[in-house]
């Protein structure tokens, strides 16, 4: 039963290290109160080996969205007249 309870306890600390957690400060917990009750604690608590990344959204400059539409103009897939239609949008910017 003693040999039961240390090794679930040994489980919880695992899973708490696993989770971003102490696993020395969960297997106590583990040990000295329940390993049902330190599983428990360990599954409700946040995961920090997750972290949220910050989503980063690269936006060009605008030399280079003029130069892309000049390579439009010149390969013919934008007009003049729609190559500078866009250049002042761009430049209100």
């Amino acid at each position: 039963m003693i040999l039961t309870w240390f090794i679930l306890a040994i489980l919880v600390g695992v899973y708490a290290s696993n989770k971003g957690k102490s696993f020395l400060g969960y297997f106590f917990i583990a040990a000295l109160l329940s390993p049902l009750v330190g599983f428990i604690i360990v599954f409700v608590s946040k995961d920090k080996t997750a972290k949220e990344q910050p989503i980063i959204i690269e936006k060009e400059s605008v030399s280079d969205e003029l130069l892309k539409l000049n390579e439009l103009k010149e390969k013919g897939i934008l007009s003049e007249e729609e190559f500078n239609e866009q250049k002042k949008k761009l430049l209100k910017q």
